[in-house]
């Protein structure tokens, strides 16, 4: 998936350049209107590969990382990715960022919801068969 950028340089003078409660609940807010979402970053290609090569590793060092999330990052001045958290659940509605990035990549928020149902079904028939065959059962 592309990668997302939230903009702060609209937010009002002193608030804190997070995305807070209110610009997340809060519809029209000054918070709400500052938190511009970009998708996909508008990033030059080594530092697209550095944001990647991070957000895959923490994905890894997740127990048991599979199926579908996001990786929150800062970057710092020098252009150096931080990980804030690594959300093995993101918010899946069609105004989020996930179905955002989705739809930078090409798919409509139907095609998004069906690739992750599609991967979970595979992988949970990978997980039977192969707890039938510890278990000596026919996975049939």
């Amino acid at each position: 998936m592309p990668i997302a950028e939230i903009r702060f340089d609209t937010l009002p003078e002193g608030t804190w350049p997070i995305v807070s409660y209110a610009a997340k609940w809060i519809p029209g807010s000054p918070e709400d209107e500052g938190t511009v979402p970009v998708c996909p970053a508008e990033l030059d290609a080594e530092l697209q590969q550095r944001i990647t090569q991070v957000a895959r590793k923490a994905w890894e060092h997740m127990s048991d990382a599979e199926g579908y999330g996001r990786i929150d990052m800062r970057l710092s001045e020098d252009g150096q990715p931080y990980v804030l958290e690594v959300n093995p659940t993101p918010d899946l509605s069609s105004n989020a960022g996930l179905a955002r990035m989705g739809r930078a990549f090409g798919w409509s928020y139907d095609d998004l919801v069906m690739h992750i149902v599609d991967e979970a079904l595979m992988r949970s028939q990978s997980h039977r068969a192969a707890a039938a065959l510890v278990s000596g059962v026919s996975a049939a």
